[in-house]
């Protein structure tokens, strides 16, 4: 199921209803054969004359106008029990199944990128940051794997709001039905739906308040998680020597100045395409605030936009993560090159010895402290400093604990040493190599649970198709 196809464009789906109307109608000996067989054939006509063209219909009054014309009067028949209010507010939501459904398919695209380059990097570390600072190192699938959980919600929204987007407004003609009998349930099962709105003033005239907004919003948060995960990419490109970079060349864009300069452009677009998808939203909650039922205001396409625009957001990150690379040495360089191993020491102190973690921690940051001052790393103060630092902290936290430092040169710098910390982490969800593994499991079948959801739920909608196209074929 595609998403901005003109062959399911607000055309289509009108003529969509218009057979699914006559398809009702001759099931209920509403309709004669022979006026249904002239009407439907003038429906697939009025929309295959027009396809591929920028100016095709939008409005119902305009097709019923040449539906009229093509067939006279008769073509009203498909017309009892129905108003273009009910009609316009089921191609909108129509419409926004479609979307939904795309911008679905885009979140799993993503997730399982992210999964896969996790999986292929395991052991890389890198620093995490925390205000902008560098706080821990971690393994780089651990990040991804979170990246990936903040997406899963947002599939999750998706899924979870399905069955109320699944409804349908049909037959509800203006608010309150009309005199005619027109089977609502057939209509919605030619359609794909999964339900009938039950309330007919709640079907056409409020649930596109809440459902559109929810759409909307929904693409919103995954725009925000996305958008994320974007900045943190982008702030690699401040390093000489990032270690996740865009290795496809269409992601890049050199500069006409200067020649060192490779532009990460395809993160720029992604970034304007999420701030994009808010101001959409934005734009959709607006329509909707403050207006009387039943008019037009949140009839519009700006949920719909909005979907739309967190696709097109989809499309351009499926791309992005492609092209990203890991490099492994330059993510444990940029670790030794600061001092967020340090906080493992303050924990060895404590864990190993018995020194309290306060006394530890105020020791590590005069450690450093002293690093930073000398322009060393932590790998390269020389030991003896290291004991007079540690006795200086001794003797500010007014302790009568042994002046002497608990830990060899040996044991220390195994205390510093990253990959020895990021083995030490024990907590649940950490990015000690068994929590990655586990974590990178489940979410791995979570994104299978889901997959087969879209295609058991994209299965229904093809079957519900071939009905209407199969009882309308006896037409011809």
């Amino acid at each position: 199921m595609t998403s901005h196809s003109c062959e399911r464009d607000n055309l289509f789906w009108m003529c969509q209803l218009d057979l699914t109307a006559a398809a009702v109608l001759l099931d209920d000996a509403q309709l004669h054969a022979s006026d249904a067989k002239e009407i439907c054939a003038a429906v697939r006509a009025i929309e295959a004359s027009t396809r591929g063209n920028a100016e095709r219909p939008t409005d119902y009054l305009d097709v019923q106008k040449e539906l009229t014309r093509r067939v006279g009067a008769k073509s009203t028949h498909i017309h009892i029990g129905r108003s273009r209010q009910d009609i316009m507010v089921t191609v909108q939501r129509l419409r926004l199944r479609d979307d939904v459904l795309a911008l679905y398919q885009g979140l799993l695209s993503i997730r399982e990128k992210l999964l896969a380059l996790a999986a292929a990097n395991i052991d890389a570390l890198c620093p995490a940051y925390t205000n902008g600072v560098q706080a821990q190192p971690v393994r780089v699938a651990h990040l991804l794997i979170g990246y990936e959980n903040s997406l899963a919600r947002s599939t999750a929204r998706i899924q979870s709001s399905y069955q109320r987007l699944n409804a349908s407004p049909l037959g509800g003609a203006a608010l309150a039905t009309s005199s005619y009998r027109l089977d609502r349930h057939a209509l919605a099962g030619y359609l794909g739906f999964d339900s009938i709105i039950d309330n007919a003033f709640d079907a056409v005239q409020l649930s596109a308040i809440d459902l559109c907004t929810e759409a909307a919003s929904i693409s919103e948060i995954a725009a925000l998680s996305i958008g994320t995960l974007v900045q943190d990419i982008h702030t690699q490109y401040h390093h000489v020597r990032p270690w996740l970079v865009l290795a496809n060349d269409g992601l890049q864009s050199p500069s006409t100045l200067m020649p060192q300069k490779r532009n990460p452009v395809a993160l720029n677009r992604a970034r304007l395409l999420a701030s994009q998808v808010l101001g959409d939203a934005s734009a959709a909650r607006m329509a909707a605030h403050n207006v009387c039922s039943g008019m037009t205001d949140y009839k519009r396409n700006d949920a719909e936009g909005a979907v739309e625009t967190a696709v097109r957001l989809t499309r351009e990150m499926i791309s992005i993560v492609d092209g990203m690379q890991i490099d492994h040495a330059a993510g444990s360089d940029e670790i030794s090159k600061e001092y967020s191993t340090t906080s493992e020491l303050a924990n060895a102190l404590y864990r190993d010895h018995g020194i309290p973690f306060l006394v530890g921690h105020a020791f590590a940051s005069r450690l450093v402290t002293f690093g930073r001052q000398h322009q060393l790393r932590a790998s390269e103060i020389p030991f003896d400093n290291i004991k007079a630092i540690y006795r200086e902290a001794l003797s500010e936290a007014a302790t009568e604990l042994p002046e002497q430092l608990p830990m060899s040169e040996v044991e220390l710098h195994q205390a510093l040493d990253a990959h020895a910390m990021v083995d030490h982490y024990a907590g649940i969800g950490g990015s000690q190599r068994a929590e990655v593994e586990r974590m990178l499991g489940a979410s791995s079948n979570t994104l299978a649970q889901q997959r087969e959801w879209l295609a058991t739920t994209e299965a229904r909608l093809e079957h519900a198709q071939q009905a209407l196209q199969a009882r309308l074929s006896a037409l011809t």
